[in-house]
Parts: structure tokens; sequence; C-alpha cells
């Protein structure tokens, strides 16, 4: 069962490409790291709402910047610890300790 649930997490994400008008993603506690983070995550345009929550993200991934309508941002149960001078989001809510922290020094 677990193996097959794997299966059809990896053979979503591979989707990913082909859902451009997709608004709202939850890869909560997918064991998500900065070198198994979907590339193709920055084709999704529409992308507003995103949870990362309880992964493994030492920083904010690099596609995530080129979101243009990411409103929600989930990153609680990382430790970010570091931000891209491309921080410039202006319109997102962060959830994240850890990055609110980072944020206020």
């Amino acid at each position: 069962m677990l193996s097959s649930l794997y299966f059809i997490i990896f053979f979503t994400l591979r989707q990913l490409p082909s859902l451009m008008s997709l608004h709202t993603l939850h890869m909560r506690a997918t064991q998500r790291t900065l070198n198994n983070m979907p590339s193709s995550l920055e084709s999704l345009t529409s992308l507003s709402d995103l949870d990362l929550a309880l992964n493994e993200l030492p920083k904010v991934p690099d596609a995530l910047y080129s979101l243009p309508n990411l409103r929600r941002l989930n990153l609680s149960g990382n430790c970010i610890t570091e931000l891209s001078s491309a921080i410039g989001m202006k319109n997102l809510a962060f959830t994240s300790k850890c990055l609110l922290s980072v944020l206020s020094h």
C-alpha cells in the first residue's frame, strides 16, 4: 500500500507542468528537500496556495520566487535559515516561525 502511494505521488508530480491552472498544491510532510523539489513548480503560474510544511527545507526554493500569483506559502516545520535576495514576494503571507525569525533580523 505504501509503495503504491509513493508511485501515485511521483506520477502526479511528473504531471505538474500540465497543470498550469492549478491554484492549490499541498506537499505537506512529503520529505521535500532542495534536491528533490519538483523543478516544474515554476511553470505553475496560477498557483496561489502552496503548503510545504513539515519537510526538510533550509531555504525557500528558488522556483517559488517566480510564481506571480503565490499568496500563501506554508513553510512551518522547516527551519528556514537562509533567504534569497529575490525576496520580493510582497503579496505573500508566510507561515513559518523559523522564517519569520529570519525576516525579523
